[in-house]
């Protein structure tokens, strides 16, 4: 009969105090233990005026009652921005010159600087509406190497870029005309020589002059005369290793025909011009037509018994070729990378200013 009273009681107070009363009043009837399920009366402490129990209101833990704690970012930018307000409290105190000494030139500020060992080109024919930007040089960076490029033609360029045609190049601070290689690197890292650039992927370009460091922007253009009247902009990329030398190979397939056979072994020329060149590709494979496989053994020297011609060398086969098979060696050969360089000096020469003509528009 209680426990009906007291349901009885709180649906009367929920539709009389909507949900939230509802919610309160069932949090202070069911939230303390007068009236649990052990059978109790629930007659005691807390009981109000109209015989439902009061239960004591606790702050429930949530987003609204926990204190933020203070990470360990949150913590190093306070310490930074402490620091910062100290040194700038110290350096507000001294003077402009032991400012100057400690802090360097600030932003903003106008200098006076003195260059020496410049042509005196550069200031005959300086423009003062051409800006000149002033840089430094790192401590590795006056040597000359080979630079490897990870390198891919823009896309609005309208043709294809060719290996060894000139190029400048804007590397850092440097600009400067070279002759780029341009290869594709293979699974096993072999750097396979291309003719021309790919056309809608990157590719390896091995260039020679000042080196510079690695995940440096690199710009490329034709030409910079202002008779060019679409796209600038040839190619960019990005330096990805310096190095003294990189080996770029091609593909090399040369052919020759049997001179003279004995059994397995046979006299092949034609393939090399000399004695010496026939040595340098001893113990490589050669394979005929017919698919039979063999190895260079040793080259053989011009004239003597066999009237042999320059270039001519022994072979060991699997089988025994016959005299019309064409015998081929398929190899790879190092391309030799050009050691130009030339540095771009437009502004030693006098600059050609374009105005504004109304009636033809413009002209130098």
């Amino acid at each position: 009969q209680k426990r009906l009273a007291k349901k009885a009681s709180f649906d009367s107070s929920y539709d009389a105090g909507g949900m939230k009363g509802g919610k309160d009043k069932k949090d202070a009837t069911f939230g303390d233990g007068s009236g649990g399920a052990d059978g109790s009366d629930g007659d005691g402490e807390g009981d109000g005026a109209g015989g439902v129990p009061t239960a004591r209101r606790t702050a429930r833990p949530g987003p609204a009652n926990e204190q933020k704690e203070e990470t360990y970012y949150d913590a190093i930018k306070r310490e930074m921005s402490e620091r910062q307000a100290r040194t700038r409290a110290v350096m507000d105190g001294l003077d402009a010159t032991n400012r100057l000494a400690m802090e360097g030139v600030r932003p903003g500020a106008y200098v006076r600087m003195r260059l020496r060992g410049v042509p005196c080109e550069l200031v005959e024919h300086h423009d003062p509406c051409t800006p000149l930007l002033v840089g430094g040089l790192g401590q590795g960076e006056e040597k000359m190497g080979l630079m490897k490029l990870r390198f891919k033609r823009h896309r609005w360029f309208p043709k294809l870029l060719k290996a060894r045609d000139p190029l400048m190049l804007s590397v850092g601070w440097r600009r400067f005309q070279s002759l780029p290689v341009y290869a594709i690197e293979d699974h096993n890292r072999r750097l396979r020589n291309l003719k021309y650039t790919p056309e809608h992927m990157h590719c390896i370009a091995a260039v020679y002059g000042p080196m510079a460091p690695a995940n440096t922007g690199v710009v490329a253009v034709q030409r910079v005369d202002s008779e060019v009247r679409g796209w600038r902009i040839s190619g960019t990329g990005v330096v990805l290793e310096l190095d003294a030398d990189f080996r770029v190979v091609k593909k090399l397939k040369l052919v020759g025909t049997p001179f003279q056979i004995a059994r397995n072994t046979a006299f092949i020329t034609g393939m090399f011009t000399s004695q010496l060149e026939a040595a340098k590709f001893e113990g490589a494979s050669i394979r005929t037509v017919s698919g039979v496989r063999g190895t260079i053994k040793k080259a053989v020297k011009p004239g003597g018994q066999l009237r042999a011609r320059d270039g001519t060398f022994r072979a060991t086969f699997e089988d025994k070729i016959l005299s019309s098979d064409i015998v081929f060696l398929r190899a790879w050969v190092a391309v030799d990378i050009p050691r130009f360089f030339n540095p771009v000096t437009n502004l030693l020469s006098r600059q050609l200013r374009r105005v504004a003509d109304p009636d033809k528009g413009l002209k130098p």
